[in-house]
């Protein structure tokens, strides 16, 4: 589990703003892909995910027909539990959600093609 000195990297710190709240705060983001720790979290990971399986076995999709099956469901009625409540989700995206992610990135390229040509105008420096 030592680190490779050849290989590591210090974390990288990055904004995202939350253009949808108002004052636009931002979500910090910690790229750690490379770092120190990087060998102890898929340590953790390779410890620990055997037991989060096996609590949630009960949800685990069987098969590639339960998947199909799963999924044309929940596409449909969008609800989710929380707690002893159901909800329905009428708009936005769930956090974690790879495509959520993925529009998210999409959203933040145009967003940030645009903030990088008007940097260039007026001589401002933006790196990602």
């Amino acid at each position: 589990m030592m680190p490779d000195r050849t290989t590591c990297e210090l974390a990288h710190l990055y904004f995202n703003p939350k253009t949808h709240k108002d004052g636009i705060p931002v979500r910090l983001i910690e790229n750690t892909i490379h770092a120190s720790t990087t060998k102890i979290s898929k340590f953790l990971d390779k410890t620990l995910r055997p037991i989060f399986d096996d609590k949630c076995k009960d949800t685990t999709i069987i098969d590639g027909a339960s998947l199909i099956t799963e999924l044309s469901k929940y596409n449909k009625d969008n609800v989710f539990a929380y707690g002893k409540n159901i909800y329905k989700q009428t708009t936005g995206g769930a956090m974690g959600s790879s495509l959520t992610l993925t529009l998210a990135n999409i959203f933040m390229a145009k967003w940030q093609k645009n903030i990088v040509e008007e940097q260039t105008k007026t001589g401002e420096f933006y790196g990602r």
